[in-house]
């Protein structure tokens, strides 16, 4: 068979070799080019990636990382031999990494039951391996659920496929970011660094780069070589970045950034995403659709349901509720998906809805940003004002939304702070230079979405409604 070549858009040429070439000629791999990265290509036209370039391009990036890192491992008495098997081991984490994703990725991610995957795992898993020296760390369960359901497949799909020399639990341990606690195995928790952190690994770096390009370098660029040329590993064996890494890590920050900014909080992308969610969430409640028909290990990796599974289920159901109206709200939220006929936003940036939470305050309605942002965390509460602006206004089900956005900006995920080493001390990127300042926008915020006319109407209502529920709650 020999190496075959991939011609890739972000990463140019990918050398994929016979072992690697067994695991992507699966169905279970090539389902994935069935599962879209992103989910907002009625924002974007041209975001149709798939989780099947992405695993390669991590796996691509992984090979890179570790090359650039492997001198510093023999430095510090690791063997040929050693480092030729963690590669090994770690290529193939990075190529299957994303092997359990559902359909409609991360939306439909919602929809997975972890227990029932673990449940699964505990099957399919081998007597020699352990599930909570593997799956937890210090008594906690490692992972989100398509990061699980990767294990899975993993045990059960690709274990019979894969040299028996690669240790499946450690792979699974990179999939998860699940370090080792013992000292002496610095060199694996190394690997799990690379493919999955809590600051900058391979993973990101590509879906970054994947998302910046597809939706028209939209972001920053990203300089991945000087990255590279900056690897280095620390004095507790860890790795690291030096400090000519400054420019280049700030790049990954600033495109981080920008793609949750204008790319995966775009008030459309928001939108549409609540909306297939809701038509999935309804169908299921309505009895229209099961979820472990699309959303479960069996539906994973037996059924290989994908994208597209889904989407005609969807697109039957539409049909179905266009000729029959047996459920009105389902029907409004299709025909708003499939027609375009979209509710608008009273607000489309973050930027706007800053000022008018100003003005709430200022007009004396909230008392604080604090305050509300802690109402938004109250389902019930949201859900009985958008319920009472809904009547008073004379909407019918399906015609108002309140969709609540965690916000991921680097300055407000304290996991994600970044150290370089600078004159053999670490410090941390935000002190060496000065980040953007969004630190007025909250994690949490809120889009209201409402018919066109009723536009001005349901804004007074909604003000009008939220003064009253606050006064009533203060006694």
């Amino acid at each position: 068979m020999g190496v075959k070549v991939v011609k890739d858009l972000v990463h140019g040429y990918i050398y994929i070799d016979e072992k690697m070439q067994k695991c992507i000629d699966t169905p279970y791999f090539q389902r994935l080019h069935r599962v879209r990265q992103l989910t907002c290509n009625l924002l974007f036209p041209s975001v149709n990636h798939t989780r099947y370039e992405h695993s390669l391009g991590v796996m691509k990036l992984a090979c890179d990382f570790w090359n650039t890192l492997s001198p510093f491992l023999r430095e510090r008495g690791k063997t040929e031999e050693e480092i030729l098997l963690l590669k090994e081991q770690l290529r193939f984490a990075a190529l299957l990494h994303d092997v359990g994703h559902p359909a409609f990725s991360h939306l439909g991610e919602k929809f997975l039951e972890k227990e029932e995957i673990c449940q699964a795992i505990r099957k399919v898993l081998p007597k020699q391996y352990s599930m909570e020296e593997t799956f937890y760390y210090r008594g906690s369960l490692k992972g989100s659920p398509h990061e699980l359901m990767s294990c899975y497949c993993i045990f059960s799909k690709f274990q019979n496929l894969l040299d028996k020399s690669l240790q499946l639990d450690f792979m699974c341990r990179m999939i998860l970011g699940n370090p080792y606690l013992e000292k002496e195995k610095w060199a694996e928790n190394i690997c799990i660094q690379i493919l999955n952190s809590s600051s900058i690994d391979v993973d990101k770096l590509d879906y970054l780069m994947r998302d910046n390009h597809m939706t028209g370098e939209i972001a920053p660029f990203m300089d991945v070589e000087r990255l590279l040329a900056s690897l280095a590993l620390d004095a507790e064996n860890r790795l690291c970045f030096v400090a000519k890494a400054i420019p280049a890590v700030q790049s990954v920050v600033d495109s981080r950034d920008s793609l949750y900014l204008w790319v995966y909080h775009h008030h459309i992308s928001v939108y549409t995403d609540f909306l297939l969610g809701e038509m999935l969430r309804t169908s299921m409640e309505d009895r229209r659709i099961e979820r472990e028909a699309f959303f479960s290990p069996k539906a994973i990796t037996e059924e290989l349901i994908a994208d597209d599974d889904v989407y005609a289920h969807l697109r039957s159901l539409y049909c179905l509720e266009k000729k029959e109206g047996r459920n009105s709200y389902l029907q409004s939220l299709t025909v708003q998906f499939f027609e375009r006929r979209f509710l608008k936003s009273l607000w489309k940036t973050i930027y706007e809805y800053h000022d008018r939470k100003t003005e709430w305050i200022e007009a004396g309605i909230i008392s604080s940003q604090e305050e509300f942002n802690a109402l938004l965390k109250e389902e019930t509460f949201m859900t009985e004002l958008a319920q009472k602006v809904q009547q008073e206004v004379g909407l019918k089900a399906g015609e108002l939304f309140f969709v609540s956005q965690h916000h991921k900006f680097y300055h407000s995920v304290q996991k994600t702070e970044i150290e370089l080493v600078l004159k053999g001390e670490k410090r941390k990127l935000s002190e060496l230079l000065p980040q953007k300042n969004f630190e007025k926008f909250h994690q949490l915020s809120f889009f209201f979405y409402v018919r066109e006319d009723k536009k001005q109407a349901a804004y007074k209502s909604f003000l009008k409604n939220l003064k009253r529920m606050l006064e009533e709650r203060k006694g």
